[in-house]
């Protein structure tokens, strides 16, 4: 994601759910429609939030911190971020393997990866959320 106004990102679940007051909402309306990252963000929140598919199982959120380092650490192999990519990845990853849902992982995903530079909270929303759709089907 390459939006540099992090507080309209921020901003996009409660937009999502209808709970900004009406002087926000109106502000990320008018972002969304002139920022193609923040539009797809969400368009991603969308997709996690509508997602009927069931829980997975304990084995699936068992082996997700795995999973995440694992993919994390290879796209971040050359990279200078790996340490903290990695740190975040593994917090990530251990908060949504505690909790149930895509919109909840996700949410831990994305806490825990506030920590870690732009470029590595990106590879790591992202590979959890390819990681839950992948599960999903």
């Amino acid at each position: 994601m390459k939006c540099k106004e992090q507080h309209i990102r921020e901003q996009l679940p409660s937009y999502l759910e209808g709970k900004l007051e009406h002087g926000k909402t109106a502000l990320v309306e008018l972002h969304l429609a002139r920022c193609a990252d923040c539009a797809e963000e969400l368009t991603l929140l969308r997709l996690l939030a509508n997602d009927p598919s069931p829980d997975p199982g304990e084995a699936f959120w068992a082996s997700l911190p795995d999973r995440v380092y694992r993919e994390v650490r290879q796209q971040c192999r050359d990279a200078d971020t790996f340490t903290t990519a990695t740190e975040a990845a593994r917090a990530a990853a251990g908060a949504a393997a505690a909790w149930v849902g895509a919109a909840m992982a996700a949410e831990a995903a994305e806490a825990a990866a506030r920590a870690a530079s732009r470029e590595a909270r990106e590879a790591i929303f992202h590979t959890a959320v390819k990681i839950w759709l992948e599960a999903a089907v």
